[in-house]
């Protein structure tokens, strides 16, 4: 299961969540992306790939969809305006797409960055709930 890491201002107690995994895609068509999460990880890839193929595809087939359509968003946290923004850096402009501001910061990095909110304090170093049945579906991304 996912692991998830809660970043928080020590100043005005704004936080954002990371999930280390990313978030898993299938762009198909183009400009539409179709997540995949655990449970319905399988399910959610073989409709996609019927969408592709027509049909069940083979191995080789299967493995180009994921080379030619597939990829992997992070968490970016938008330094002016503190809008969350999923952006795979392989394929994506690291661009805000809420204030089209270049200047993110990987979520996964945010420890001791100043917070975009308040101006005023910093995040600190992350916290994960152990043991914690947090699921990435149950979770609202405003991306």
């Amino acid at each position: 299961m996912a692991q998830c890491t809660k970043f928080t201002c020590d100043r005005c107690g704004f936080s954002v969540d990371w999930w280390d995994d990313g978030n898993r895609y299938l762009e198909w068509p183009a400009g539409m992306r179709h997540y995949l999460y655990h449970p319905r990880d399988i399910s959610e890839t073989e409709r996609i790939m019927n969408l592709i193929y027509g049909r069940s595809p083979t191995r080789d087939e299967y493995e180009r969809a994921f080379e030619l359509y597939g990829g992997n968003e992070s968490e970016f946290l938008c330094l002016s305006c503190a809008e969350v923004n999923r952006i795979d850096p392989k394929r994506d402009q690291i661009k805000c797409k809420k204030c089209g501001a270049s200047s993110l910061r990987e979520v996964s990095g945010l420890a001791e960055t100043e917070c975009p909110k308040c101006r005023q304090g910093r995040f600190d170093e992350g916290w994960s709930p152990r043991g914690s049945s947090l699921h990435k579906t149950h979770l609202y991304f405003g991306t």
